[in-house]
């Protein structure tokens, strides 16, 4: 998965985990996109936040503000923040360099009102 741009490796990722755990829902940033992708996730997981890059047409506008995708889309940006507030405090450094980023790496940190979260690092 190097030199890949984002919406190239979901594919690869969603097998990954979706063998592994069941997901009701999950979101990506504008980044991931393509109608493929999308596509794909919808038949295995009930509610896929993926924002369409560039203009929507009425029927993307009418399910991109929806109440459920955007409650969903704020999540996203709340785990963003921390995840960012984490690299800020230097836990974005791992001392291991293997080119498979899913290993089972875990660093615990308190989100505040998320509690204690493992994250895979």
């Amino acid at each position: 998965m190097n030199h890949e741009v984002d919406s190239e490796i979901v594919i690869t990722i969603a097998n990954k985990i979706l063998q592994k755990f069941g997901v009701s829902s999950w979101s990506f940033d504008k980044g991931f996109y393509s109608k493929e992708n999308k596509e794909l996730l919808d038949l295995f997981v009930d509610e896929v936040i993926m924002p369409k890059k560039g203009k929507l047409n009425k029927k993307e506008y009418e399910f991109e503000h929806r109440k459920k995708f955007k409650k969903l889309r704020n999540k996203h940006s709340a785990v963003e923040s921390n995840i960012m507030n984490s690299n800020i405090e230097g836990l974005d450094r791992c001392p291991d360099k293997e080119t498979e980023p899913f290993l089972p790496k875990f660093i615990i940190r308190d989100f505040g009102n998320f509690g204690s979260l493992p994250i895979f690092h």
